[in-house]
C-alpha cells in the first residue's frame, strides 16, 4: 500500500531576540529600583483573605500567609519536583534521535551554565529553578506560560516562566483563540508567536481558562482558623487559672493618713489608688516572677474545673476537611495525632503522590514543546519530550535494587535488538552516548545471572525437596516421626 505523503515541518518566521512576555520588572524604569515583594503576613488578617476576587491572588496570599495553605503547597512542590529526564525522536519515524538528545543536552547546559559571559550578570535561571518555579504556578493559578527566547542570531537562550493569571483569551472567530497578557501594571501585550507556550491543570471542557486545584479548600481553611481562634479563646479563658487579690479593707483604712481616714471623698479616692496598683502589678507579672505582699491582700487562683471543654476531636475533623480542601493529607500536614493507622497514612500518601502528579502534566507539556522548538532551531528534525521522574517515597539507598533489576531488563533488551545502544544510554539515565562505543545491540551479549537457590535437594528454608513433610516431632529425643 502507498504511504501517504506526510507534511514537511516549518519552522516559525517571526521570532526576535526580546521577550515578548511580560515579568516583574517589565514596566519599571531603567535605573529605578525594584521593590521587594516580602511584606509581612501576618499584619494581614484573615478578612482581607476572604475580599479577594480572583482565585489565584487569593492562593499567592494564602500560600504566603497562612501556615496550612503554605505547608501543603510546599509539599505538593516537594513531591511533584522529582527529578526529569528528556529523550529525542525523530519526527516521523520516532526513532530514537541521538543527534536531538545531545542537542537537547546542549540546550539545558546553556541554561544551567551558559554560553555568553561578555555581557555582565546573566538573566538566566537554571532548568531547575525554571521547573520549580513552573510547578508553583501550576499550584497557585492552574496553569503555566512559557516563552523561549532566542537571541539575535535566532538561537535558543534561555527559558522564561510568565504569570498565568494574567492571561486572557482573544476569540479568532473560528471556535479558536489566542492568548494576551494584561500585566497589573503595564499595557497588553499579545502573545500569538510560536514561542508561547501554555499549559493548563484539570481544565473542564466548558471552562474558557483553568483554576487552581487547591481554591477549593480555601473555604474549609477559613472555618478551620475562626473555629481554631475561638477554641483558643476559650480554653485560655476556661482552662488557665485566674489569679485574684482580695483587699482588706479595715487594714487598708487603718494604714491610711488620718486626714484620709476623716474625709469620705479622700478615703474613696485612696481605696481606688490602692486596688489599681494591685490591679496594675498583677497584670504585669510574668509566669517567673516572685510576688511579695503584705497581709491586708489575699491572692488566690480561680480554676475552671469541669467548665473546660476538649475541642480536639471536633478540631481534627475540620482539620481532615481543610486539608483534603487543598488536596493534601492531615498526616503530612502535621495536624493528627501520631496514633493513626499505618494502612490509612500510607493511602494518604499515594493520593498525596497522585495529586502532585497532576502538577507535572502542564509543566512537561510546555517544556516539552519549548525544547522541541529549540533542538530544530539548531537544525535537528526531531522532537524532545520532557518528562518526570516517577515520584518515590523511599529513600534513594532503598531503591538500588529495583534499578539494578531495571538495569538488567535494559540490558537484556538491548543484546535482543529491541532497543539501539543510544536508547539504552538514555532509559539507564546515562545522557548521550559516547563517540566510539562499540554497538552491541541484537549481539546476545548479555546474559541474566541465575537464580540463587539452596544447596541441592533443599529448598529455600532448607525442607528437604521431594520428599513427604512430617507430620509431628517432639519426645525426649526431638525425633521427627510421620
Amino acid at each position: 500500500m502507498p504511504t501517504a505523503a506526510l507534511p514537511p515541518i516549518t519552522l516559525p518566521r517571526k521570532l526576535g531576540g526580546a521577550a515578548r512576555t511580560a515579568s516583574p520588572a517589565s514596566a519599571v524604569p531603567a535605573g529605578s529600583r525594584l521593590t521587594k515583594d516580602n511584606v509581612n503576613p501576618s499584619n494581614i488578617p484573615l478578612s482581607q483573605y476572604r475580599q479577594t476576587r480572583s482565585s489565584p491572588d487569593l492562593m499567592r496570599k494564602l500560600a504566603a500567609g497562612d501556615p496550612l495553605a503554605s505547608t501543603a503547597l510546599l509539599n505538593l512542590l516537594s513531591l511533584a519536583d522529582s527529578g526529569f529526564k528528556v529523550q529525542a525522536f525523530s519526527t516521523f519515524s520516532q526513532e530514537f534521535s541521538p543527534e536531538g538528545m545531545r542537542a537537547a543536552e546542549a540546550v539545558i547546559s546553556s541554561l544551567d551554565s551558559g554560553w555568553d559571559s561578555s555581557k555582565g550578570y546573566s538573566q538566566k535561571r537554571s532548568m531547575a529553578s525554571t521547573i520549580e518555579t513552573a510547578l508553583r504556578e501550576v499550584s497557585l493559578t492552574g496553569g503555566v506560560v512559557a516563552e523561549l527566547i532566542l537571541n539575535s542570531s535566532r538561537l535558543p537562550d534561555r527559558i522564561a516562566i510568565a504569570d498565568y493569571s494574567e492571561i486572557y483569551w482573544i476569540s479568532d472567530g473560528k471556535g479558536g483563540a489566542t492568548p494576551v497578557q494584561k500585566p497589573k501594571t503595564g499595557e497588553e501585550r499579545p502573545l500569538d508567536f510560536p514561542n508561547i507556550f501554555i499549559g493548563e491543570s484539570v481544565k473542564s471542557a466548558a471552562e474558557r481558562y483553568a483554576s487552581p486545584m487547591m481554591v477549593s479548600g480555601a473555604q474549609a481553611l477559613w472555618q478551620y482558623t475562626s473555629y481554631f481562634e475561638d477554641a483558643w479563646r476559650t480554653m485560655r479563658k476556661a482552662g488557665e487559672p485566674r489569679l485574684t487579690a482580695s483587699l482588706n479593707y479595715e487594714q487598708i483604712v487603718r494604714a491610711s493618713p488620718p486626714e484620709i481616714q476623716n474625709d469620705p471623698d479622700k478615703l474613696a479616692e485612696f481605696l481606688e489608688s490602692a486596688r489599681s496598683q494591685i490591679e496594675t502589678l498583677l497584670s504585669g507579672l510574668n509566669p517567673e516572677d516572685s510576688l511579695v505582699v503584705f497581709d491586708m491582700v489575699t491572692l488566690d487562683k480561680i480554676d475552671s474545673g469541669s467548665e473546660k471543654r476538649d475541642f480536639a476531636q471536633l478540631l481534627e475533623t475540620m482539620a481532615g476537611i481543610a486539608a483534603s480542601g487543598l488536596k493534601s493529607s492531615p498526616t503530612i500536614m502535621g495536624l493528627t495525632s501520631s496514633g493513626g493507622s499505618q494502612n490509612t497514612a500510607s493511602v494518604a500518601a499515594v493520593l498525596a503522590t497522585k495529586s502532585a502528579r497532576r502538577l507535572q502534566v502542564p509543566v512537561e507539556e510546555v517544556l516539552s514543546k519549548a525544547l522541541t522548538l529549540a533542538v530544530r532551531m539548531l537544525g535537528i528534525d526531531c522532537y524532545v519530550e520532557f518528562r518526570f521522574r516517577p515520584i518515590e517515597l523511599r529513600p534513594v539507598s532503598e531503591l538500588s535494587a529495583f534499578r539494578a533489576m531495571d538495569q538488567a531488563r535494559v540490558l537484556e533488551l538491548l543484546s535482543w535488538g529491541f532497543v539501539t545502544m543510544s536508547e539504552a544510554q538514555s532509559m539507564m539515565d546515562l545522557g548521550s552516548l559516547p563517540d566510539g562505543v562499540k554497538d552491541l545491540s541484537g549481539t546476545g551479549f548479555y546474559k541474566a545471572p541465575a537464580v540463587a537457590t539452596s544447596p541441592a535437594g533443599f529448598g529455600v528454608i532448607g525442607q528437604n525437596v521431594g520428599q513427604p513433610g512430617n507430620t509431628s516431632a517432639g519426645g525426649a529425643d526431638q525425633a521427627q516421626r510421620p
